[in-house]
């Protein structure tokens, strides 16, 4: 029995023997030279991969250096007085031609005329809201005899059977008419005009029920203008210029009450207020002296602001937002040289955000 526990005792040596040595110089760490401390480069993925989806509303248009797409350019070089997003899928634009005045929607998916407009006298749709489906209505101004003022007019939301909505004997014009997002009152601007005791023509907001009773006055005591709802119609924003100051964004009820700056700034201008739809976002141009009118959201809680569009491609107006809050729409130079006059009317990816 003893030589088979010296047999026993001989393999559990060898064994562990075995065991340390494998310990030992299989798993002790290799040395780590300086040049394996060296980042790992990651080679991005290509331009064409990393770039995101674009919308379909936006392929195949020409694209400006900020990402923005040219939608439609004045064939006739003529004035664009307005443009905007439609519930309809379609995009309004008031313009001059050398016939006197048109107002069309772009079909945004086809880029043909779904409506259209025509007349030898003045007529223009407002920048915010001009079509409605829950109104099943479509507003906007036009030259109305006798007295050849602007008056508000609707058609159904197939741009049929015209009704004028407002009737008055004064000198003012009725302007930028904006319908509610249920359908049921319409705000507009009432501009009178300069007089001898004063050049600058005076703006104030009014509204009226979209049956065209219950007119009543909103706004007073200062230049307001370019009224537009919140989502759930229970506010109404505005641009306000007092006589000490510069243009300012402002909100109120949607009676008139509690008017309340939503930004104040004393070197710059700010016009055209358009909510982000399903945010806390508007949009609007901004301006000063020495720069040109550019779009920018503000984050109306927070304060916070950014700029959508980028800087030295030409003056700005007319920002819209699609009721689906993806993109933006504006009114800029075709081209973004200096001495250009061709405007145009873009589109831009707009990323909904709080």
């Amino acid at each position: 029995m003893k030589w088979l526990w010296r047999i026993i005792t001989a393999v559990l040596i060898l064994a562990l023997a075995a065991a340390i040595w494998f310990l030992y110089f299989r798993i002790q760490p290799v040395p780590v030279s300086p040049a394996d401390l060296t980042p790992e480069i990651v080679t991005p993925p290509s331009s064409a991969s990393a770039t995101l989806p674009v919308d379909s509303r936006l392929e195949g248009l020409p694209e400006r250096a900020d990402g923005a797409r040219l939608l439609w350019d004045n064939p006739d070089r003529g004035a664009i007085l307005g443009a905007a997003f439609a519930d309809s899928g379609s995009f309004v634009i008031s313009a001059t031609d050398p016939a006197g005045y048109r107002v069309f929607a772009l079909d945004l998916a086809t880029r043909q005329v779904a409506h259209e407009l025509d007349s030898a006298t003045s007529i223009r749709a407002s920048a915010s809201r001009p079509v409605n489906r829950n109104a099943d209505a479509f507003c906007y101004s036009g030259l109305t005899s006798p007295r050849n003022t602007l008056e508000i007019w609707c058609r159904n939301y197939a741009w049929e059977n015209p009704r004028r909505l407002t009737s008055h004997d004064g000198p003012e014009n009725l302007v930028s008419p904006t319908i509610s997002p249920d359908g049921s009152v319409v705000t507009f601007e009432v501009i009178a005009p300069a007089t001898r005791k004063s050049s600058e023509t005076i703006g104030t907001i009014w509204s009226i029920g979209l049956d065209g009773t219950g007119i009543k006055q909103l706004t007073r005591g200062a230049d307001d203008r370019s009224p537009t709802w919140s989502d759930d119609g229970a506010r109404i924003y505005f641009q306000r210029h007092l006589p000490d100051g510069s243009w300012d964004i402002y909100s109120m009820g949607a009676d008139g009450t509690n008017p309340t700056p939503v930004l104040q700034t004393y070197a710059q201008d700010e016009r055209g207020p358009v909510v982000v739809p399903q945010t806390s976002q508007i949009a609007f141009v901004e301006s000063s002296s020495d720069t040109p009118a550019r779009v920018r959201l503000l984050n109306v809680l927070t304060k916070a602001g950014e700029w959508l569009t980028g800087e030295n491609l030409g003056p700005e107006s007319f920002v819209s937002i699609s009721p689906d809050g993806q993109l933006a729409g504006l009114v800029a130079p075709v081209d973004a040289s200096s001495t250009s006059t061709r405007m145009g009317v873009w589109l831009m990816s707009l990323e909904p955000k709080s």
